[in-house]
């Protein structure tokens, strides 16, 4: 399956967590990334969400990426330089003489095309080019963006339209291939003519080969072209899927196994490093965040019990001398005021608490603070209440040690954000299993120190099976 990221990258992640509980319940062994598709020689910065599921419990096996790039002068280069608006004649069955390829990139896409076709080029064309248009062309480099331009030459504003017109770079990637080139083709004008790209050139930076032939006029051809998935990338992972089947070895668990092992861990486990997990209120998990986060765990079981006697910021403002002198055993005065300045704001508005939106947009608070808190304390009797998925708090480090995949120096907006989503699954204990992270991150798998022993998932963690996971034979708090 492929998609846009956005698809599955929104806050809770629903729709791929959905989709994956689906499929392993079919019995389908799945993975999911967000690829870059550059990494598989497509000459175009082009992201989408591939998801691959095998029956049979089948392990898929990603493709090997490349960092070599094919940039747009590989991919076009060799294909013959016509006038914006250029129509061969006889229509469908037209084309324009060919000279032959040139980089190893065209070769592949001129494999294929039949013996009495290799001197020719078909869907090789364009719109037509206004005239002040192609002036403006004339003006443009790869840097060049329509906010540049001259003023009395903009048809359009800039302050909207800051890249309407985007000259691509002969010797980088092109920017994403769209279906919207059907109606405007102004982001895309050829790196050295003054015109629009043609058909078979956009064909080209989505790896289509020459010998492929598009149906319909070109505003259909282009929006075919824009909503395809790279046939070069559906090479790839075509590629993969057979050497999967091939060699036959099957996942050793599964999303929902790994989730409830969270999950009943996190029930039945009192909390060491981040007990407000626990709270009875969304304020007692902020105030504790701003408080005691990252503080040492002696002063952790100390101060706690004192902060969770604070359930709402007016009862914590009524405390205001003691959070103070807190502060101050801490070391943490600035805390302080920063925590008192924060009760009077949610005292002003108190539904601010309970509406997830408008506590986000909270002056002064970080959202993975507010996330956690919404996480910890779900408004009550709402069967849809939020479910973030977070990656802050170390959490993205426990599913790198877990997936042996360094997630959380990659991509972690993405690739964590998607292996997090993993380990907690979807339905009733996904709550459960990603409080759980959090609470493992800080207090059983630590940046500098791992206690596997502790761990729930320590018999399916890659790192602690490998042995790469660092462990000391020190007390465990």
């Amino acid at each position: 399956m492929e998609n846009v990221p956005d698809m599955a990258l929104d806050r809770e992640m629903f729709i791929l967590r959905d989709m994956v509980h689906e499929l392993e319940e079919m019995g389908y062994a799945v993975e999911e990334r967000v690829v870059e598709t550059f990494r598989y020689g497509v000459p175009q910065f082009r992201q989408r969400l591939i998801l691959v599921g095998l029956s049979g419990n089948v392990s898929f096996g990603w493709p090997k990426m490349t960092e070599k790039r094919t940039t747009v002068w590989n991919a076009i280069g060799d294909l013959p330089p016509v006038e914006g608006g250029w129509r061969p004649e006889g229509g469908a069955l037209g084309y324009i003489k060919y000279g032959g390829p040139q980089s190893t990139f065209q070769k592949k896409m001129r494999q294929g095309v039949r013996a009495s076709d290799r001197d020719k080029v078909f869907d090789h064309i364009t719109r037509p080019v206004r005239e002040d248009d192609r002036e403006i062309f004339d003006m443009m480099d790869a840097s060049t963006r329509y906010s540049d331009l001259p003023e009395e030459m903009r048809r359009y504003r800039a302050d909207i339209f800051d890249d309407k017109y985007k000259r691509l770079d002969a010797n980088d990637l092109s920017r994403t291939i769209v279906a919207h080139i059907a109606k405007d083709g102004y982001g895309f004008i050829h790196p050295h003519q003054p015109r629009t790209l043609t058909v078979r050139e956009a064909a080209r930076l989505q790896t289509f080969p020459d010998w492929f032939r598009f149906a319909g006029p070109p505003s259909f051809a282009f929006k075919q072209i824009g909503n395809a998935v790279p046939p070069l990338l559906g090479e790839h992972l075509g590629k993969a899927i057979m050497s999967s089947l091939d060699l036959g070895k099957t996942v050793s668990h599964t999303t929902t196994e790994v989730g409830r092992l969270l999950a009943r861990w996190f029930d039945g486990t009192q909390l060491t490093a981040v007990p407000w997990l626990k709270a009875d209120t969304r304020w007692q998990v902020i105030s504790s965040e701003l408080m005691l986060d990252r503080a040492p765990a002696e002063h952790i079981r100390l101060l706690w019990p004192l902060l969770r006697r604070w359930a709402t910021p007016e009862q914590t403002l009524a405390a205001a001398d003691e959070v103070t002198e807190i502060a101050k055993w801490l070391g943490r005065q600035s805390k302080a005021l920063a925590l008192l300045a924060t009760a009077e704001r949610f005292e002003d508005d108190p539904s601010a608490l309970e509406e997830d939106d408008k506590a986000r947009a909270s002056w002064g608070l970080n959202t993975t603070v507010v996330d956690l808190a919404i996480l910890a304390v779900p408004v009550k009797d709402q069967d849809n209440a939020e479910q973030p998925v977070i990656v802050g708090k170390g959490v993205a480090r426990v599913a790198a040690r877990f997936t042996g995949d360094p997630v959380n120096r990659r991509n972690i907006l993405t690739d964590g954000r998607l292996a997090v989503a993993r380990m907690i699954g979807y339905g009733t204990e996904a709550r459960s299993a990603h409080l759980a992270l959090v609470e493992i991150a800080n207090s059983v798998c630590r940046p500098e120190v791992s206690h596997c022993f502790a761990c729930p998932l320590a018999k399916l963690c890659h790192d602690a099976q490998m042995g790469e996971a660092p462990s000391d034979d020190g007390d465990f708090f």
